[in-house]
């Protein structure tokens, strides 16, 4: 029996009927078979209510020039409209950032992938949902999850993504300071974030690579790309049924805080107005490590001790 959370169900339908209006729109108005046009964030993760922004990029199919003046106009024009907050706007998601499949395969781990672009491709992976050219978004995602997985045999787990679903991690984790020290800004909302959603995208992350573990080395990528086509929390639930309940209700509680419109206003402030005066953000704070108990609870209960993505995680 599927326990039900009220606040996951909620921001589910929320997100699920903005997305399926703007697909509906991108569809009838772009012309463009050679793109496809992909959200990140809590509208693909099915965790978006009223006070979430669109975060989305275009992928081309061979070169970004292959994205046209009046694509990206319409791509504008239609979220303006269907979205009441502006699309994000930080270079790494903004309807200009332009990806074409060629670059998404190439220097992985190398001296020219860049934190934005390991952002894209991770976000890519682990939480995404196309918005136009469905079969042009399925196309680059397999290719990109057979990049990761070639030559593995049958009893190995996906190492190579799982080091990457782990620098990712710890990337967002560092970044985390120089964004608001440096770069000025806010610091309550960012690190309750940190502290449940980009938490739960990374052991979302480990579970489908865990779930490689004996399925034969040519069955691996299909088996992949099913699971990483759940979004996190749905695939928390297919993988680990029952066991993740306790996370889950966590989890719950936070996606119903962030759907408080005072709660929101009061977590947009600084590290030690947070720290002294906001008791939203301490009774989230608490929360959070609580998830973070269950969240290695859960892992704990459906792989047992001998399981390799036990020794992976540390070495």
């Amino acid at each position: 029996m599927i326990t039900e959370f009220k606040n996951i169900e909620r921001c589910r339908r929320f997100s699920e009927s903005t997305v399926s209006k703007l697909t509906a729109e991108f569809e009838k108005e772009l012309d463009n078979r050679n793109i496809t046009l992909v959200t990140t964030g809590s509208y693909a993760r099915k965790e978006a209510s009223e006070h979430s922004d669109l975060d989305l990029f275009v992928i081309a199919k061979n070169d970004p020039s292959e994205v046209l003046f009046e694509d990206k106009e319409k791509i504008e024009n239609i979220t303006s409209i269907k979205i009441k907050k502006p699309v994000g706007d930080t270079g790494i998601f903004g309807s200009g950032a332009i990806e074409s499949i060629e670059n998404m395969l190439t220097n992985l781990g190398g001296s020219k992938d860049r934190n934005d672009k390991l952002t894209r491709r991770m976000l890519f992976l682990l939480e995404s949902a196309p918005l136009y050219n469905e079969q042009l978004y399925q196309k680059a995602k397999l290719k990109l999850i057979q990049r990761y997985i070639k030559n593995l045999q049958d009893d190995q787990i996906a190492r190579f993504l799982l080091n990457d679903f782990i620098r990712y991690y710890r990337t967002i984790s560092t970044d985390f300071e120089y964004k608001v020290v440096e770069a000025g800004k806010s610091w309550g909302l960012r690190n309750i974030k940190l502290s449940f959603s980009r938490k739960l995208l990374y052991f979302a992350g480990i579970l489908a690579v865990a779930e490689t573990h004996g399925v034969p080395a040519e069955n691996k990528a299909s088996k992949l790309y099913v699971l990483l086509e759940y979004p996190p929390i749905e695939r928390v639930r297919v993988v680990c049924g029952d066991y993740a309940n306790n996370a889950l209700s966590h989890y719950d509680y936070f996606l119903g805080e962030l759907c408080t419109e005072e709660v929101r206003r009061e977590l947009e402030c600084d590290r030690d107005q947070a720290k002294e005066k906001s008791i939203a953000f301490r009774s989230l704070k608490d929360k959070s490590k609580d998830f973070s108990y269950a969240l290695e609870d859960t892992l704990n209960a459906v792989y047992e001790k001998k399981h390799p993505i036990h020794h992976a995680l540390l070495f």
